[in-house]
């Protein structure tokens, strides 16, 4: 008994500190490189947003859950407006090597689905919408400035961090917008006819992103 009891005691100090939780929120751009993407956006740039929940492993890899966000917009021949929105959902693993006390590098690889809803309106109104899924994987390499908020000593019981990172978004499936319908009003006079789905086409979202970020670790 006496041997099970210090087994376990060893076991226990030996174990290591259960792991600490974080959230970020990071925010950036996705160059896309698909001349396609014209349609929907004047730039090659798209706005993003990332929010995610995270998990250490008390070394140096760590864990997230993220969803992300990025929209664009573009008129064309002065008449269509179109509208893009990207909703990403995602699983990521890091890896961080510390440089110093504050500073830290790390790499982030990301796998995920993704969901792209493309809109179209002319000035009459008239709606075209449609969606597509597609599968999304992300590799960035980034710098964190790690700062202690609260705690003392050793341990610091909150940290907050600011990183930037910089890397590549791969979709090796283009999202495919062949299911595109127009929305009817209902209360038209005399309603109008109804079409079928159109296929507008297909568009490659892959291409480098640039984050700036801040994450609260506790």
């Amino acid at each position: 008994m006496r041997r099970l009891v210090l087994a376990l005691a060893m076991l226990l100090v030996s174990t290591p500190a259960a792991a600490d939780a974080n959230l970020a929120l990071r925010l950036g751009s996705i160059w896309v490189t698909d001349p396609d993407f014209d349609l929907v956006s004047t730039t090659d740039a798209i706005p993003s947003m990332q929010l995610a929940v995270g998990w250490d492993t008390g070394g140096p890899l760590s864990f997230e859950v993220a969803y992300g966000f990025a929209s664009s917009s573009a008129e064309t021949f002065e008449v269509i407006q179109s509208s893009f929105f990207l909703h990403q959902f995602q699983g990521a693993a890091y890896y961080g090597v510390p440089l110093s006390d504050w500073w830290r590098a790390y790499g982030r690889g990301a796998a995920g689905l993704e969901l792209g809803v493309l809109r179209l309106e002319d000035l009459s109104t008239t709606v075209l919408g449609a969606s597509a899924l597609g599968l999304g994987l992300e590799g960035t390499v980034g710098i964190e400035l790690r700062m202690p908020v609260s705690g003392s000593g050793d341990r610091w019981a909150t940290t907050l961090g600011l990183s930037v990172e910089a890397g590549y978004g791969w979709r090796p499936l283009a999202h495919s917008f062949d299911d595109a319908e127009v929305d009817h009003d209902e209360d038209a006079e005399p309603l109008p006819l109804r079409a079928g789905a159109i296929d507008v086409g297909d568009v490659n979202l892959s291409g480098p992103i640039l984050r700036f970020g801040g994450v609260l670790r506790f």
